[in-house]
């Protein structure tokens, strides 16, 4: 169990992390940041109750869940916005070794351009390497729209690899 006192070594610990997964979901840095800011409030919140032993997967999870619900508040008062994120990483980050190729300026490039839906289960699964099950579970969506949604992410993001070399 986490103590009440441990939220500032939570939070230094996993504060990148809880970034980067932001940014790679959000359309706009300032997204990522009110993402990143709720989540360390939540976790504020409910670290005194918090009993399990996976604190990066609670991280992760409850990132998602505010993601998702900005996300659904977005949708419902106005237009997305242009894509203007981009991947950030530090070296202990799911993402690093994308970032450190010749094509991570250009896959993070790609990724940007996907839907919210999409780019969201192409980071669960792809970057957080999370099972078909685990993002269903996740985004609280059949395995078969994770399979379409991944599918679809693939396409588009060769069409894009394939339109930058040309």
């Amino acid at each position: 169990m986490v103590n009440e006192t441990s939220f500032e070594a939570v939070y230094t610990e996993h504060a990148s992390y809880v970034y980067n997964l932001a940014v790679r979901m959000a359309q706009t840095t300032a997204d990522a940041d009110d993402v990143y800011q709720e989540v360390f409030l939540r976790v504020h919140k409910f670290l005194p109750g918090y009993r399990g032993d996976g604190i990066k997967a609670w991280l992760r999870r409850i990132t998602v869940n505010v993601f998702c619900t900005q996300l659904r508040k977005s949708k419902r008062e106005q237009p997305v916005d242009e894509v203007g994120a981009h991947l950030s990483s530090s070296a202990d980050e799911p993402g690093h070794l994308l970032e450190q190729s010749e094509l991570g300026p250009r896959l993070a490039e790609a990724l940007e351009e996907l839907s919210p839906e999409i780019r969201v289960a192409m980071v669960l699964r792809g970057v957080e390497d999370l099972s078909y099950q685990e993002v269903a579970e996740m985004l609280d969506i059949p395995i078969g729209t994770v399979r379409s949604r991944l599918a679809r992410g693939r396409v588009q993001m060769l069409r894009h690899l394939e339109g930058a070399v040309s």
